[in-house]
């Protein structure tokens, strides 16, 4: 919630978790777009479990980059499923 008492829309939270580099190295030299979210948020954002993301992320219906064990969704990818009408 907000200062004001008014939950935050989900563009809001997604701009909020905007955090983080433009570019962020990953193994192979290969970069990954930002910025980005990390599963946890994205699962807060969607207002889903984080399992829903990963199984989302898995059958590719939600692009995500891998560093190292962590995964990385750019949030345009997540503004995309959201606009798609996904979930």
């Amino acid at each position: 919630m907000t200062s004001s008492g008014v939950q935050p829309t989900r563009k809001e939270k997604i701009e909020d978790c905007a955090g983080g580099p433009d570019m962020v190295p990953t193994a192979g030299a290969a970069l990954v777009p930002g910025p980005y979210a990390t599963v946890a948020e994205t699962a807060d954002v969607l207002r889903v479990h984080p399992k829903t993301v990963r199984s989302r992320v898995k059958s590719g219906e939600l692009e995500a980059y891998r560093r190292g064990r962590r995964i990385l969704i750019p949030l345009a990818a997540i503004l995309r499923f959201i606009e798609q009408g996904r979930l």
